[in-house]
């Protein structure tokens, strides 16, 4: 069935086809909503033993596969093959609103909701949207489950995620290891790099709805907002000192500094 392509088995509810009847057992259990495999230290629970083998990396860290270029490590293969286009510099998917290019097809669909403010992805327990599959899972984990598994050895914070546990760190040991191509500007976040990074290309993703002005950061439109009265709060920032209002955090900052003598 390899080589003639064979799909004999096909699923009663969504039509999908099998070359094994294994694998349209499996394929059933979505349809089905059963979760047989349950990690033993969070709970979560699987349709597939893979899944589960692949889910209890977060809690042991295993990262078998090792990039030969570079000798990053990854806990999927599936993850090290889409890094290893990195180091390619292939990026065949095209942004038609910005130009953007990106290496993976899903990469391009996640960036296309910023243009169009998509956010499919809703949680069952609260309803919040997001415009990302992973970042519903981090909400839910976070927000809803409450989950610290990793602890910091140093200043004893927990924190749901390894990763941020990783970032976390940087603030102790100092090491920013993400580094612009173009200007060698250094960061202790991958996601600092990329925002840094839309300097260089130009890129405004978020546009004022009232004057259309184009802003590369969210939190910088939210920022110009304030200054269209009417639309939010004009000034929401205010001294507890003296109760003067400001329109931008890092003025209180300044103001404050008025009275402190700092």
């Amino acid at each position: 069935m390899i080589h003639t392509g064979d799909h004999p088995f096909s699923c009663e509810k969504c039509g999908k086809m099998f070359s094994l009847q294994s694998s349209l057992s499996r394929h059933r259990m979505i349809h089905d909503g059963v979760k047989p495999f349950k990690c033993t230290l969070c709970e979560t629970q699987f349709s597939r033993k893979s899944a589960l083998q692949r889910h209890q990396r977060i809690h042991t860290g295993d990262q078998s596969f090792s990039c030969e270029k570079c000798g990053k490590q990854f806990s999927r293969q599936s993850h090290l093959s889409r890094h290893r286009i990195i180091h390619d510099g292939v990026k065949p998917f095209k942004c038609g609103v910005c130009e953007k290019q990106f290496i993976q097809k899903s990469d391009l669909q996640n960036h296309r909701r910023i243009h169009t403010g998509d956010q499919p992805f809703s949680c069952e327990k609260c309803s919040k949207q997001f415009n990302r599959k992973s970042h519903l899972y981090r909400h839910t984990r976070t927000i809803h489950d409450g989950l610290k598994l990793f602890k910091c050895d140093v200043c004893e914070i927990q924190f749901t995620w390894k990763s941020d546990l990783q970032n976390h760190r940087r603030i102790h040991t100092g090491d920013r290891p993400f580094r612009c191509e173009k200007c060698s500007k250094q960061f202790s976040q991958q996601s600092s790099l990329s925002r840094h990074r839309m300097r260089h290309d130009k890129v405004k993703p978020f546009k004022c709805g009232v004057c259309e002005k184009k802003f590369s950061r969210k939190s910088h439109i939210q920022k110009h907002q304030r200054i269209h009265a009417g639309c939010l709060r004009e000034n929401p920032f205010n001294c507890d000192m003296c109760g003067k209002s400001f329109n931008h955090k890092s003025h209180l900052i300044q103001h404050i500094n008025t009275h402190t003598g700092f």
